[in-house]
């Protein structure tokens, strides 16, 4: 008996599909992913680009600002505890800069409604399911497609 689960026991939510078929209409978000932690960045950035989604990731805010003025993304998911600037300093500030652009926090703490007052448009606490994120990321595409 194997350490990890059989292939049919993974969720990340893909449902086996083949990348080569997926609906255009999912592929065109660009996401960037700001943790600390590199196993959350690495299972996001897999995940995002399982689904079709364009991810790019960051270890640090200002990391992440830096590549926000670099490129062009759509959706930002920060965590919230990071060293230096931290996450709810990021959606303040992203938010200003980029008004339109549509922020996921993620926290640990039990003190996650400093993402609304930051400017966050939704939020998880950890931990949460990938198919939960996948939800809201496929429910905020029409909104872009629109808009």
């Amino acid at each position: 008996m194997g350490i990890l689960p059989s292939r049919g026991n993974w969720n990340l939510g893909i449902e086996d599909r083949n990348p080569l078929n997926l609906n255009k209409r999912e592929i065109s978000m660009k996401i960037l992913i700001v943790d600390d932690d590199p196993g959350t960045t690495d299972l996001l950035e897999i995940s995002t680009s399982l689904w079709g989604y364009y991810p790019g990731k960051a270890g640090r805010a200002d990391d992440a600002l830096e590549l926000l003025n670099r490129n062009s993304y759509d959706i930002l998911i920060t965590d919230a505890e990071m060293p230096g600037m931290s996450g709810f300093d990021l959606c303040r500030t992203v938010r200003s800069r980029f008004p339109h652009m549509f922020i996921i926090g993620i926290t640990g703490s039990l003190d996650f409604r400093k993402f609304e007052e930051a400017g966050a448009d939704t939020f998880f606490r950890k931990p949460f399911k990938l198919d939960d994120l996948h939800a809201v990321l496929r429910n905020i595409q029409p909104a872009f497609e629109s808009g």
